[in-house]
C-alpha cells in the first residue's frame, strides 16, 4: 500500500496547474471554453455584486477546489462550496469585514503551508539520520552528508522527496552498498514512474536483486536491472503482478536453489502461460523437480 503524505498548499497548486495542463492536451477546446466561462462568471458577479462579495465568492470556489483535488470527493467539495455560498449571502458585507475575513483566510493558509513545510523537513532530516545510522554510526554525520548528496544528485522530481529520502532509507536497511545507491535511486525513480507500482516495492526489488547477484560491479547489477525490465517489458501481465510473483517466490533465487538467470526466465514464462503471482511458486518447483520453498 502507498504511504499518502498530506497535501501542502504548494503540492495543491501544483496539482491544480498539472490537471488544467493534462486536460488541456486531452482537450483543448473545452479547457478554453470552460476557463472563458469561469472569467466571465467573475466579471459578471463583479457586475451584479460588489467587489467586496466578489472576492469571497473567490476566495469560497477556490478553496472548494483544493477541497476536491486533496479528497478527490465531489459531495465534501459541494458541501464546502453550498456552506460558504450561504454564508456569503446571509452576510451583509462591508470593507472591514470583507478584509477581516480575507486576512484570516490569508493567515491560516500561510501557517498551514508554515506548519506542513516544518513537518516534512523535521521528517526528512529524520529518515536522512536513521539511513546514516544504520550504515555507519560512528560516522553518521558524513554519512548523512553524502545520503543527502545522493538525493539531491539523482531524483528528478517524479518522486517526492520524502518519499526519496525513505527508499534511501529502505536501500540502507538491506544493506544496499552506499556507492551503488545514485543510479539505483534514479532507476526506482524511473520505473516507479513508468509502471505506477509503490516505490516501496520497486525499492524492494532492487535490494533483492543485488543480493542474488552479489558480489558484482556497479555496471553489471545495473545491467542486469536493465535486461529484467527489458524482459518485464515483453511479459503481457500488469506490472504489479510480475513484482506480486517475484516477492512469492524471491527466496528460489536467493537460496541459490535456482540460479538467477533460471529464476527469471521461470518466473517469465509462468507468468505468460496466465499463471497467478500465487501459482508461480509450485511451478518453478515442478521445473526444477523439487519441493517448493514457501513463499514469505
Amino acid at each position: 500500500m502507498k504511504n499518502e503524505t498530506p497535501s501542502s498548499p504548494h503540492k495543491l497548486f501544483k496539482s491544480l496547474k498539472n490537471t488544467i495542463l493534462s486536460l488541456y492536451d486531452l482537450a483543448p477546446i473545452a479547457v478554453s471554453v470552460g476557463l472563458v466561462v469561469v472569467i466571465g462568471l467573475i466579471w459578471a458577479l463583479s457586475r451584479l455584486t460588489d467587489t467586496m462579495m466578489v472576492g469571497v465568492l473567490v476566495i469560497v470556489f477556490f478553496v472548494s477546489i483544493f477541497i476536491y483535488i486533496k479528497t478527490n470527493n465531489y459531495g465534501e467539495a459541494s458541501l464546502a462550496l453550498v456552506a460558504g455560498l450561504l454564508t456569503v449571502f446571509t452576510v451583509e458585507w462591508t470593507m472591514t469585514l470583507a478584509i477581516t475575513f480575507t486576512a484570516i483566510w490569508i493567515g491560516l493558509s500561510v501557517f498551514a503551508m508554515l506548519y506542513q513545510s516544518i513537518k516534512m523537513a523535521a521528517e526528512h532530516e529524520n529518515v536522512f539520520r536513521q539511513a546514516a545510522i544504520w550504515i555507519d554510526f560512528s560516522h553518521m554525520e558524513n554519512v548523512e552528508k553524502d545520503l543527502r548528496n545522493i538525493a539531491k544528485n539523482s531524483l528528478k522530481g517524479q518522486i517526492g522527496p520524502i518519499e526519496g529520502a525513505k527508499t534511501i532509507r529502505l536501500l540502507a536497511f538491506n544493506k544496499h552498498p552506499t556507492e551503488f545507491m545514485s543510479r539505483t535511486l534514479e532507476s526506482i525513480e524511473m520505473i516507479t514512474t513508468v509502471t505506477d507500482v509503490n516505490y516501496e516495492t520497486i525499492t524492494l526489488f532492487h535490494a533483492e536483486l543485488y543480493k542474488m547477484l552479489d558480489p558484482i560491479s556497479e555496471n553489471r547489477y545495473h545491467q542486469e536491472i536493465g535486461r529484467v525490465y527489458k524482459s518485464l517489458r515483453s511479459i503481457p501481465v500488469p506490472p504489479n503482478d510480475f513484482f506480486n510473483a517475484f516477492e512469492k517466490t524471491r527466496r528460489w533465487a536467493l537460496s541459490g536453489r535456482i540460479k538467477v538467470d533460471e529464476y527469471f526466465k521461470y518466473l517469465q514464462t509462468g507468468l505468460e502461460h496466465g499463471l497467478a503471482p500465487e501459482d508461480i511458486n509450485n511451478y518453478m518447483a515442478n521445473q526444477v523437480g523439487t519441493i517448493p520453498i514457501n513463499s514469505v
